[in-house]
């Protein structure tokens, strides 16, 4: 089975990690692959991983297929580690690290074919989906509205002043996201997904000092294509069907450069999105409704996929 052509967390993948720029600029430095692809290549190909340690893992072994750690391999697959195979550090939930194996440092019977389908989405986004990944917002101190807004797919304010050293208390709400009704789900949900990422990459500002020092001081074309690659990375590892991968064209220079952005940022709000849904599996399966046919998949894929153009 080649695993580069299947892609869709964990929970637990939260914590920061400090030089993640620096640590992706060199491992894709001298790559004749563009960078943003490659960031959403490598974030695809490892679903059963949270977005920081997806990262983790190809800084150590580059092209990593799917991995485990050695009880799982034995449970799950009845496969083994073969003599000198390489442990790659992750970070493990509420704890230090966990050493998890690449299937290619493994033996044993095939991996089955629809490993990877659970991190995906079956068929259409639903309403219902919508809804209940709304619902979860509230957890976040993040509301949810829709109205009748062409002019602004959507928008996040703040709610009021807090400090955000403190943790939100129970039913307080400290952003409200606006939707355009007029959206089907899907892109209803990848335009939240694009608010998040305005969020928890830092791009809004609040009135007290506590959250001025939190605000990333950017450029407002540099915050739209941040966020822009929160919603194509969460799309893209989810499977949905969004145009999400279209948008980024527009930032394009003449020189067919884009602006610069923190991968540090845009991965730590990646794992921020996935884990108000539980994790991508559990995100994938509160989303989705039946599964979706061959076709279905085959023009997905076709959305997903970025061309810069020209």
């Amino acid at each position: 089975m080649d695993l580069h052509e299947m892609a869709g967390g964990r929970p637990g993948d939260a914590q920061e990690l400090p030089g993640l720029d620096s640590l992706y600029t060199a491992t894709v430095e001298g790559r004749p692959s563009d960078e943003l692809e490659d960031l959403r290549a490598v974030l695809c190909r490892l679903p059963m991983l949270g977005p920081y340690n997806a990262m983790l893992v190809e800084v150590q072994r580059p092209g990593s297929l799917y991995v485990a750690t050695a009880p799982a391999w034995h449970q799950d697959f009845g496969r083994r580690l073969r003599p000198g195979a390489r442990p790659l550090v992750i970070l493990k939930p509420f704890g230090p690290v966990e050493f998890v194996y690449d299937v290619s440092d493994t033996e044993g019977p095939a991996l089955p074919t629809d490993v990877l389908s659970p991190f995906r989405v079956r068929g259409q986004i639903t309403e219902e989906g919508l809804v209940r990944f709304a619902d979860r917002l509230r957890t976040r101190a993040i509301g949810y509205r829709q109205t009748a807004d062409p002019q602004a797919p959507g928008r996040t304010e703040r709610v009021g002043t807090w400090d955000p050293s403190r943790p939100a208390s129970k039913g307080e709400i400290r952003y409200t996201i606006t939707v355009d009704e007029a959206l089907n789900p899907a892109a209803r949900l990848a335009t939240v997904f694009h608010e998040l990422g305005h969020i928890y990459c830092d791009h809004l500002q609040g009135p007290t000092a506590t959250q001025r020092h939190q605000y990333r001081q950017l450029s407002e074309r540099r915050r739209e294509f941040e966020a822009d690659i929160v919603s194509w990375l969460a799309c893209g590892r989810l499977r949905i069907d969004s145009a999400a991968g279209r948008d980024l064209r527009g930032y394009a220079e003449a020189d067919g450069s884009m602006p610069p952005v923190s991968v540090q940022a845009i991965v730590h709000a990646l794992g921020k999105v996935e884990a108000i849904g539980g994790g991508l599996r559990s995100l994938a399966a509160m989303v989705s409704g039946p599964p979706a046919s061959a076709a279905e998949e085959a023009e997905s894929q076709d959305m997903l996929d970025f061309d810069p153009g020209p």
